[in-house]
């Protein structure tokens, strides 16, 4: 994931201090590149400044167009933002499957190699670059009817749009071909717009139509309004986590140890208490079945069951020492 090739659209924001918000949750996760549809001359700085804290840097240097269009000119891949789910709108992606396709565009940052596979080569070439599905063909509509506000008085439109890939098509970058007009390397990467809109109307369906992808976030059927500068915060945290995961993998948790280890381990833990001569009477089967039951519910890590072995097999040598000390 090349973050610097994330850019955060802001469609006729009313409060300028969800500007500054958002402008903060874009910092937190690497993500500079902010464009706003609408006229500076119409924020008030201070309030943006306010809010945004450190990050009002961000807005500083924000770029502001007259429509998406011109916003998303530059960009390989474009998600229209909306809460509300229809019939027409094809199946709506969350934020983690649309940070797996921007993955794709973005490609990753010069001189860095990302772990993550499935991209091909130049020389590969696959029917799926036949370009990115329009909005209309998706079936994205306006998520404004929603009718929802929040504490704050504002409306979200959360994310909505069916994924590229799960109607078989590809962005040019994600096919990886170079040499050709039109289309863009892996290496090279392309850009991915996010579009936010307006807090009181979101997305109509003319700004949806300006947009290539959209997203969900899943929110209560109760309450399901998010503030402008959440749902930047939630989509910018989920483009973050991916290149986390892609390039820095003490930030990857963990795998938990299979059965066949765990019974491994338990057989280590039962043969160093038979060594100390903790089975006076019959009843390791029974000991083995409770070390067996509680490791599996531990989930624990190859590291973790490596720790807990050397504990029981140091013990036990201990323990054979002690005795020979004795005699």
């Amino acid at each position: 994931m090349n973050l610097s090739k994330i850019s955060i659209v802001l469609d006729h924001p009313d409060e300028p201090r969800n500007i500054g918000a958002a402008c903060r949750a874009m910092a937190n996760s690497d993500i500079k590149d902010l464009r706003i549809v609408g006229k500076k001359e119409d924020y008030d700085v201070e309030k943006v400044h306010i809010l945004a804290i450190h990050a009002a840097y961000i807005f500083d240097n924000a770029r502001f167009y007259n429509n998406i269009n011109e916003a998303t000119a530059d960009c390989a891949l474009s998600a229209g933002t909306t809460r509300r789910r229809g019939k027409n709108r094809g199946r709506l992606i969350l934020p983690e499957e649309f940070a797996r396709e921007a993955d794709l565009v973005t490609g990753e940052p010069e001189g860095q190699t990302s772990v993550a596979a499935g991209v091909a080569s130049s020389g590969e070439q696959t029917s799926a670059a036949a370009g990115v599905t329009s909005s209309v063909a998706l079936g994205v509509t306006s998520p404004a009817a929603t009718g929802v506000v929040s504490p704050e008085g504002q409306t979200l439109a959360a994310l909505g749009v069916t994924s590229s890939a799960a109607l078989g098509v590809a962005s040019p970058a994600a096919i990886g071909v170079a040499g050709q007009e039109g289309q863009i390397s892996k290496a090279e990467g392309g850009r991915v717009a996010i579009v936010f809109g307006n807090e009181r109307t979101g997305l109509t369906d003319d700004q949806l139509d300006m947009c290539t992808l959209g997203v969900t976030i899943p929110t209560s059927d109760d309450f399901g309004s998010l503030n402008l500068s959440h749902a930047v915060q939630i989509l910018c945290y989920h483009m973050f986590r991916q290149n986390l995961e892609n390039n820095h993998k003490d930030y990857r948790g963990y795998t938990p140890v299979t059965l066949e280890r765990i019974d491994g381990a338990v057989k280590c833990v039962t043969d160093n208490l038979q060594k100390v001569g903790f089975f006076k009477m019959p009843g390791r089967e029974d000991m083995e079945e409770y070390w067996r039951s509680l490791l599996a519910r531990a989930s624990l890590s190859e590291g973790e069951v490596q720790y807990l072995e050397k504990i029981f097999t140091k013990m036990s040598g201990l323990a054979s020492k002690n005795q020979k000390l004795d005699k």
